[in-house]
């Protein structure tokens, strides 16, 4: 069976072609930084800045954190903010549950916003304990976040 050619006449406003990537921006980090917080998020370092180029856009955020909790039946809850708004659910972007003992994990996830804006957009992680510490990058893992315009 031969393969055939699928094509997408669809162009948006700024004439490039629905859903073609036209921006990435990136961030990384492999320096720990913990908390202790329970009641309040600690924001992290780890942070991009995007400025869509059209309302249509869509931005494709995808994160992945190195974690670390210290405390036997703790976990630390890493959450998707954007300009200072939680957007994902209150502590299930990822959660890192240690049943004994201490351990190192890794965790990723996507989020797909509709931004609606043609202003800068900051999205960052931030994160908090149920006990104990919580960690990103401990030991010199790599965590990372990711922002990818997409034509709407």
């Amino acid at each position: 069976m031969a393969l055939s050619k699928i094509t997408n006449n669809m162009v948006s406003v700024s004439g490039v072609p629905v859903d073609s990537i036209i921006q990435i921006v990136e961030d990384s980090t492999n320096t720990a930084e913990s908390t202790t917080a329970t009641s309040s998020y600690t924001t992290s370092a780890l942070s991009v800045n995007i400025t869509p180029s059209s309302t249509s856009s869509k931005i494709l955020v995808m994160v992945h954190l190195q974690t670390y909790n210290n405390t036997t039946d703790a976990s630390t809850f890493y959450d998707l903010f954007k300009d200072g708004s939680r957007l994902t659910t209150a502590g299930n972007a990822i959660r890192h549950f240690i049943s004994g003992g201490s351990g190192v994990s890794s965790g990723s996830f996507t989020y797909l916003d509709s931004p609606a804006t043609t202003s800068q957009v900051t999205y960052d992680i931030r994160y908090y304990v149920s006990a104990g510490s919580g960690w990103i990058s401990v030991n010199q893992g790599e965590s990372s976040i990711i922002a990818m315009e997409i034509a709407g």
